[in-house]
């Protein structure tokens, strides 16, 4: 998932990309998601090798639901903020989630991409609900077939025992 930095000076641009199965197979598997997943890049350059990146993330993920173990589709349609920064003296991208607002990138001088990988997999995963349900509006009560033989049957030796309560 690797958006190329594009050299227009300071002024904002904004780039769509699909990723579909073929193109990250790794993510997708881990994540469970399907069909494809569209993100919407707004890039705004600061600074001379700075940019601050507005990202928002749409697409399905597949998972399955607390109460009947069905497939429920859950959407997925996130935002969040991504610094990039390039610095002397890397080798190799490094990812920053210290922040609370915001991801920090810093990438290579040589490098001309961001790869943004890593911040989508965690935003995709903090958005997945705890418990997802397929039915969320039905109401379930388990059933135990045991517990019902049990209740009707009761075992002669507890009446005696009423017995005995009143006189202590």
């Amino acid at each position: 998932m690797k958006l190329e930095l594009e050299n227009k000076g300071y002024e904002p641009w904004e780039k769509e990309l699909d990723f579909n199965q073929n193109s990250v197979a790794e993510i997708f598997d881990d994540l469970n998601l399907k069909e494809s997943l569209k993100i919407k890049f707004s890039v705004f350059p600061s600074e001379r090798d700075v940019w601050t990146v507005e990202t928002q993330i749409i697409g399905m993920q597949e998972l399955e639901c607390a109460r009947t173990l069905e497939p429920v589709m859950h959407p997925i349609d996130l935002s969040f903020t991504v610094v990039a920064n390039k610095v002397a003296g890397i080798k190799e991208q490094q990812f920053n989630d210290e922040e609370d607002e915001f991801f920090e990138i810093d990438i290579p001088q040589a490098q001309n991409f961001v790869d943004f990988s890593e911040c989508v997999r965690q935003m995709v995963i903090l958005n997945e609900p705890i418990n997802p349900l397929k039915d969320p509006e039905a109401s379930f009560n388990w059933e135990d077939p045991e517990q019902e033989k049990d209740s009707e049957a009761v075992d002669p030796r507890w009446e005696k025992l009423k017995e005995w309560k009143p006189k202590v």
